[in-house]
């Protein structure tokens, strides 16, 4: 993809058709759809993700049970089995975190848009979505831009008065506030991801990071009233005061925002690797760290959706020198092995074959 020719000609300039190949495995991708649905045969489940929706005839299915994938069910046969005159629509956020390989791929692929027009403070959102003889309300997006990639089939996306059709491998672009509504006009798997681009998210994020710092502050459930100890409202004056001052969230806000840029805005990340590094082993760099001064703090090292702070200048010639060198044995590093393990945990290095 040239990232760099689409952010010279369509980036926030308006709709857009790019031809291409799938950036992933049609096949890969389908197989986590119908992964991620399985825990939602028997109804909904509430804030957990990946969220999985199910739609057909008039609407959303509570409890969609075998209409959903069958493990092992492809997207041909799949859908010529749930087939019929109501058309059907299955979408799933954020099942990436899910599968390393389709993760890590869609990360690479968003980072080289980032180099070319900024990478988004707020998380984006990723979605895989199926669907057949469906159409979709018309909808604004007022606040994210939206990328999809076209991974089997074909889609049709009606923008105002302009209707962009999109075959396996294109990708369809269209800034925030565009009015839009896609027709499913055969079995299509795609790839959809939310970019937002509006600057108030940021404040939202910050807000909500320091919300969360204090609800751990409070130390009690209990609901505060007037006659009970400080006036409820200073109380709160003081715990944002506290927090601020002591540098705790913009600490904390530092270190997401590395792992989020390391991990290309997706959010949430694969977990990290059990520590199964041997203590005798040749390893090999596979990723890179981001790094991150942090002043008194130290620095802030990020990879593939994690971040953790160190302090002192040995772990950066470590790691200089194992990027130099490509290769290497743990044993050429003593006393580093926490490190190399942490590195390998996070997807930074791994054992040679």
């Amino acid at each position: 993809m040239n990232w760099s020719s689409f952010a010279e000609k369509h980036w926030e300039e308006g709709p857009a058709l790019i031809a291409g190949s799938p950036p992933v495995d049609p096949a890969r991708a389908f197989t986590l759809l119908a992964t991620s649905a399985e825990p939602f045969r028997t109804g909904s489940r509430h804030r957990v993700l990946p969220a999985v929706r199910f739609h057909q005839g008039d609407g959303r299915s509570a409890a969609p049970g075998d209409m959903l994938p069958a493990p092992g069910e492809d997207l041909t046969g799949y859908a010529a089995r749930v087939a019929g005159p109501d058309g059907w629509l299955i979408e799933a956020e954020q099942p990436l975190f899910l599968d390393w390989p389709l993760w890590s791929a869609v990360r690479d692929l968003l980072d080289g848009l980032w180099r070319e027009v900024g990478a988004p403070v707020a998380p984006v959102v990723a979605e895989l979505t199926a669907g057949d003889a469906w159409s979709r309300a018309p909808g604004t997006g007022e606040t994210h831009a939206m990328l999809t990639w076209v991974l089997a089939g074909r889609l049709r996306t009606r923008l105002g008065e302009e209707t962009l059709e999109a075959g396996a491998g294109d990708l369809l672009y269209w800034p925030a506030g565009t009015v839009h509504a896609d027709e499913y006009t055969e079995p299509t798997l795609t790839l959809r991801v939310h970019v937002p681009t509006d600057p108030r998210m940021a404040t939202m994020h910050a807000r909500e990071t320091l919300i969360e710092l204090m609800d751990a502050g409070y130390g009690d459930d209990r609901v505060p009233y007037v006659g009970d100890g400080p006036f409820p409202l200073a109380r709160t004056v003081d715990l944002v005061s506290g927090i601020v001052d002591s540098g705790e969230l913009t600490r904390l806000l530092r270190l997401r925002w590395a792992a989020r840029r390391s991990a290309a805005g997706l959010d949430p990340a694969p977990a990290p690797r059990p520590p199964e590094l041997p203590e005798d082993c040749r390893i090999r760099v596979t990723g890179e760290v981001l790094r991150v001064r942090a002043g008194n703090d130290g620095v802030v090292w990020a990879a593939n959706g994690h971040a953790f702070t160190l302090r002192g200048s040995d772990a950066g010639r470590i790691l200089r020198r194992l990027t130099a060198r490509g290769t290497a044995s743990t044993t050429d590093f003593p006393g580093a092995f926490a490190l190399l393990q942490r590195l390998y945990q996070v997807r930074v290095i791994d054992m040679e074959d």
